[in-house]
């Protein structure tokens, strides 16, 4: 899906005969999302679903660290947008920040919060190239995992930057369980794991068909 591997490379091909072997001969699995649990049943009956977890004594609300990073960031009264972890390879580049700039377009009071080691100098390159001023957005290196939930407290909503491949709705993103224990709603793609049917059952995120403008403008009653 992500272009690394060819289907007909050899490391392909070795790879996923002995993860059949495996699957087939396993006294039981247990995999991330009811997807795979019905892609591998008939490999083996025995496949269990147990999505990835995190803890909630530490991912939980903090009144106090929001209104202390937000006024360290004065951004008291803005709607934050936040993303943290990795940018290429398995996520989104670019269309970050195409995302983001549709979303200001709708909320003019919107302010951006990224945490990446990715290179800070491109994503300035991009958020320029969209119009986005310094003032409404940080960039800033991965947050130490002690202060993650004080940070996802100080935001409004998260963002998921999975890009909608088939493959994904295998995935099960630590992210989004670590965004809603901290009573944030989050921004995901239709077909990355479960997450886009629980946004709209429950009403606690947003699901798109693409990180773009187009995209954003057809759920825009939702933000």
């Amino acid at each position: 899906d992500m272009g690394i591997w060819k289907r007909n490379s050899l490391r392909f091909q070795l790879l996923n005969k002995l993860e059949k072997m495996v699957a087939i001969h396993a006294h039981s699995i247990i995999t991330g999302t009811s997807h795979m649990v019905d892609q591998l049943q008939y490999l083996n009956k025995k496949v269990f679903r147990a999505p990835t977890a995190v803890d909630p004594e530490v991912f939980k609300f903090n009144a106090e660290a929001r209104e202390k990073i937000r006024s360290e960031l004065n951004i008291r009264d803005r709607e934050v947008f936040i993303y943290l972890g990795k940018l290429g390879g398995l996520y989104y580049e670019e269309d970050v920040i195409h995302l983001l700039k549709a979303v200001q377009k709708i909320m003019p009071n919107s302010f951006f919060l990224i945490a990446t080691n990715y290179d800070h100098n491109k994503l300035e390159e991009w958020f320029s190239r969209q119009n986005i001023s310094k003032k409404d957005y940080v960039i800033r290196p991965f947050i130490p995992i002690e202060e993650v939930p004080s940070f996802l407290s100080a935001a409004d909503m998260g963002i998921c930057a999975i890009p909608p491949k088939p493959s994904q709705r295998f995935r099960s993103p630590t992210k989004v369980a670590e965004y809603l224990l901290c009573g944030l709603p989050f921004i995901t793609c239709y077909g990355i794991s479960e997450d886009d049917y629980w946004a709209r059952k429950y009403n606690v995120g947003l699901a798109l068909t693409r990180f773009d403008e187009a995209s954003v403008l057809e759920e825009r009653q939702v933000l």
